[in-house]
């Protein structure tokens, strides 16, 4: 992907796609985890391809230790919301779980992280799973007593 990019005019959106595709079809593999590891280490084009291919696998080993390199390396806004969406939104084109336990212990190596930018990500992350869960509760509270919108 990276050599097909590099000869042809392949636009951010696409890149950013490709990378998405690419960690549906091989997350979990040594391969991926390589591929990944890469674009980290590489320039801000690559770092963004990581964090759109990681953004989702946040129930992948490999998701912390990446989140925690791009943080630490002040990746882009729109990566960094990217990666937030990942974790706290449950995936509507996905098959991840919508439980938010899960992602309370993919994000706990980050509540830990020496790098203030990380913990802070973990953080919010874990205000927004809060805010999340509590809206649920209220409105099924509200349903089971009647009350519709």
């Amino acid at each position: 992907m990276d050599q097909a990019r590099s000869e042809a005019e392949v636009s951010e959106r696409t890149g950013l796609a490709a990378a998405r595709l690419l960690s549906a079809l091989g997350r979990g593999t040594e391969e991926w985890a390589g591929r990944v590891r890469q674009w980290v280490s590489a320039s801000p084009a690559q770092r963004q391809q990581a964090a759109a291919a990681i953004q989702r696998a946040w129930q992948s080993p490999l998701w912390a230790e990446t989140v925690s390199s791009l943080l630490a390396t002040d990746i882009d806004a729109a990566s960094r919301d990217a990666l937030l969406a990942g974790i706290v939104l449950p995936g509507l084109d996905t098959d991840l779980p919508d439980d938010p336990e899960p992602r309370r212990t993919a994000l706990a190596p980050l509540v830990t992280d020496p790098n203030a930018s990380v913990r802070a990500f973990a953080l919010d992350a874990l205000r927004r799973l809060d805010a999340i869960e509590e809206e649920a509760c209220r409105q099924e509270a509200d349903f089971r007593r009647g009350y519709r919108r």
